[in-house]
């Protein structure tokens, strides 16, 4: 050891194991012992062998608050990667790195100044204050043999991206080398923003993570502790709980005004299968209870049906006639039905249960991704019969027919139980799937919540599993009173009265909370979701922060068509005092979602 070292205390630390960003954590704890105690860092080649404590992550707040260790040599053993420890001494561990030549070496002996990689590194980009530098971590946060990764979703980024305004800004995007076919897949979900990918030297990066105003962070601990070493306008920081590597981590804030979001790892499947191409856009038609449907061609009375849709002077059946109003479809051979506030409608399934045969206005001009269950095949078949129709033994005997096709595609791709098979086969991981969570948005009606809903429902109720809805829809259960006058139910019929309550029904909002953190949920569900829904999101930044993509489906349940093809599209609502017009870039609205979770749309144009 070199004698000028004689007759002062010393704090090193121990360089085994981790790339610069953890050394340089472990070097800024050492000089928070200079701060506190006054000792002197040294390389840990000279670092005296003897009379030294050893000080780990768990005793290391006790002893930067005593004097008790003010003569006694230090020696750091940990990663240290709290930012409480450090955000009061900013100041000071700037000033201590701009005045000394301080290093450390690695296992090689390479020595590591930390001016020529914090203070007198430069960087080639011409940046402007307004430009954004997005930082990666990637391959190495791979983390096997854990179950997980310390990936982030590219989602976290996105969100970020698509509320920033971009005018002049350039967004640049630091990160090591891409080597495999999942990291190039990963950059693709940027290239609407043309992002120029900076891929330098270790300290050319670092200089422009620390040069940059503004930074959307990584969960790597040298984008942090770079970032804290340096003056920003606008931080953007993800906490994600580190499961298995470093648990102890927990780098927050570094000034008040920088944006904290929470956010949950990828599985490694997730990131292996990343893809920006993937269908996260599908349809979702209407479907009734399969209960409802009937079993043989109910005998006829009439060639067709009364209630003629748009004629107000048929609408004749109140909310105690569901009987009248079925039976009016049963003795019935035929029905009119047509589109009306959206393509899909209650009434063609309602007609279709009750064994008749709907003659649907206009059904060519049906998009092809809407009404996707109904069986559009048919109609012309239909139209052709009844405008031909004699009442004899053959024209029976055609209608017969006919009319067993359509309950036999009823029963196979319109009910609950078969739109619920449907439904799961496009979620990922679908068969481990035994709890989920329904977030209704908005206590209003929307049949293509409440009829999924009762076909989920009854599925995880046959594995044993927990199915609950937030806030309630108690129209849907046995003990709903349906005649008398409430809120949440008009003169619609056969979906009220469908589900039995469980024990699970009256679970609580802070226990529908815990389970959401703590990941209780194979599948949440927003639904009634749409532009002009008067949807909320209840807990979204949690479930945003908790749960991954493959695990956050949206129900677009409402009228309005979403043409895919379209890319400016707008529409307009009056609201309810007939005085404002809001315009809605309902294309824009669902490609935001899409991004966070599986869409399900009712009225859909690709």
């Amino acid at each position: 050891m070199n004698s000028n070292y004689k007759n002062k205390v010393y704090v090193s630390f121990d360089t085994k194991d981790g790339r610069f960003g953890n050394q340089l954590f472990r070097y800024l704890t050492c000089k928070l012992f200079s701060i506190n105690l006054g000792h002197e860092y040294i390389c840990q080649s000279e670092f005296p062998n003897n009379n030294f404590l050893i000080v780990t992550e768990d005793n290391i707040e006790q002893i930067l608050k005593t004097n008790d260790f003010s003569n006694v040599n230090i020696f750091c053993k940990g990663y240290f990667q709290k930012s409480d420890l450090f955000i009061n001494h900013k100041i000071n561990l700037i000033k201590l790195i701009f005045d000394n030549n301080d290093y450390w070496e690695d296992e090689k002996l390479n020595k590591y100044y930390i001016k020529d990689y914090i203070v007198n590194n430069y960087h080639s980009i011409n940046l402007n204050p307004s430009d954004i530098v997005l930082h990666l971590r990637l391959d190495d946060f791979i983390q096997y043999p854990c179950k997980t990764s310390d990936i982030l979703p590219p989602e976290y980024y996105i969100d970020i991206l698509e509320k920033i305004n971009f005018i002049n800004q350039k967004l640049y995007i630091v990160c090591d080398k891409l080597n495999y076919d999942w990291e190039f897949k990963y950059v693709e979900f940027f290239r609407k923003w043309n992002p120029i990918l900076i891929q330098n030297t270790l300290i050319h990066d670092i200089a422009l993570l620390r040069d940059c105003n503004i930074l959307i962070h990584s969960n790597s601990s040298l984008c942090w502790i770079i970032s804290f070493l340096s003056k920003k306008e606008k931080r953007i920081i993800p906490f994600a709980s580190k499961l298995y590597i470093n648990q102890n981590q927990s780098l927050k804030k570094i000034d008040d005004k920088d944006e904290l979001i929470y956010v949950t790892q990828l599985n490694h499947d997730e990131v292996h299968d990343l893809n920006i191409n993937h269908n996260t856009i599908l349809p979702l038609s209407f479907c009734i209870p399969d209960e409802c449907i009937v079993e043989n061609i109910p005998n006829k009375k009439y060639l067709l049906a009364s209630l003629v849709p748009g004629d107000l002077s048929t609408y004749k059946f109140k909310k105690y006639q569901e009987n009248e109003y079925n039976n009016m479809y049963r003795e019935s051979r035929f029905a009119i039905t047509k589109m009306k506030g959206g393509w899909d409608c209650l009434r063609h399934y309602e007609i279709l249960m009750n064994g008749c045969i709907p003659l649907f206005e206009n059904l060519t001009e049906c998009p092809e991704y809407t009404l996707t269950t109904y069986p559009k095949n048919l109609n012309d078949e239909a139209y052709d019969l009844y405008h031909n129709w004699c009442e004899n033994k053959e024209y029976i005997e055609k209608y017969d027919n006919l009319c067993l096709k359509y309950l036999h595609h009823t029963r196979n791709y319109c009910s609950t139980s078969a739109t619920t098979k449907y439904f799961l086969s496009n979620i990922k991981n679908s068969e481990k799937i035994k709890n989920i969570l329904l977030i209704t948005c908005h206590h209003g009606i929307n049949y293509s919540r409440e009829s999924l809903w009762i076909g989920l429902k009854r599925y995880i109720k046959s594995i044993n599993g927990t199915a609950v809805e937030y806030e309630k829809l108690p129209f849907l259960y046995n003990d709903f009173d349906y005649l008398s006058e409430n809120k949440y139910y008009t003169n619609s019929f056969t979906l009220h009265n469908r589900l039995d309550k469980d024990d699970e029904y009256n679970m609580s909002e802070e226990e529908i909370i815990d389970k959401i953190n703590n990941n209780y949920w194979d599948l949440i569900i927003y639904g009634k979701v749409g532009p002009d829904e008067f949807c909320t999101f209840p807990f979204y930044e949690i479930v945003k922060s908790k749960y991954n993509k493959n695990k956050i489906v949206f129900i677009f349940g409402g009228d309005e068509i979403f043409n895919l093809k379209i890319m400016d599209k707008h529409s307009y609502h009056l609201n309810m005092f007939n005085r404002y017009i809001y315009y809605y870039p309902y294309n824009e609205y669902l490609n935001y979602y899409k991004q966070f979770g599986m869409c399900f749309v009712r009225e859909l144009d690709k």
